[in-house]
């Protein structure tokens, strides 16, 4: 397939239309996996595979064959870039007016004025079911699950604080949270 899509490249660099729709035909499963990474709606989902069309499209004439760097990894790189980039721009900033989607406001969804009595009560009952739950783990399996979910950090991150691989972090990980779902329900 490399030898193909080589010379397709090059094809479509010369400015044939056959071949740079069978490149487009081609990396539309790398398209369509990027955007798995996206938060987007339908709309801006459309509008992400045509901008990854393009990043293709420009790619093609940007690529340089002597280089030694086959097009398909220098195509995923210069739409990870693009995803990348994509996603800093969404984070730019958030307002209690906005939501998550239409209709649905963040500020709608905050506790009013009465928090009731019972409420609170409830909740300290499940930090002490959770709290206990969490001394029942391993040392391992304990720091992954409150580094993730409250410190926050990258499982990358905690793996290397550990001094293990990405996967036996994940491991670490999963299996802490079938622990704590079959304690939680326990109790």
């Amino acid at each position: 397939m490399t030898l193909e899509i080589q010379m397709n490249v090059e094809k479509a660099k010369l400015g044939d239309k056959q071949a740079k729709e069978y490149l487009i035909d081609c990396f539309k499963p790398l398209f369509y996996k990027m955007m798995l990474f996206m938060p987007s709606g339908k709309r801006d989902r459309e509008e992400l595979f045509q901008d990854s069309v393009l990043i293709l499209l420009e790619a093609v004439n940007r690529y340089d064959p002597s280089k030694n760097v086959p097009f398909e990894a220098y195509i995923r790189d210069q739409l990870k870039f693009f995803y990348y980039n994509q996603l800093k721009k969404r984070e730019a900033d958030c307002s209690l007016d906005t939501g998550w989607e239409e209709g649905n406001a963040f500020i709608n969804f905050m506790a009013d004025e009465e928090n009731r009595i019972e409420d609170f009560i409830e909740d300290k009952e499940e930090y002490k079911v959770l709290h206990e739950a969490l001394t029942q783990l391993t040392q391992k399996q304990r720091k992954v699950i409150e580094d993730f979910y409250i410190k926050r950090k990258k499982l990358g991150l905690i793996a290397k604080e550990l001094g293990c691989s990405y996967g036996v972090a994940v491991k670490y990980k999963e299996k802490a949270l079938i622990k704590l779902k079959k304690i939680v329900k326990v109790s």
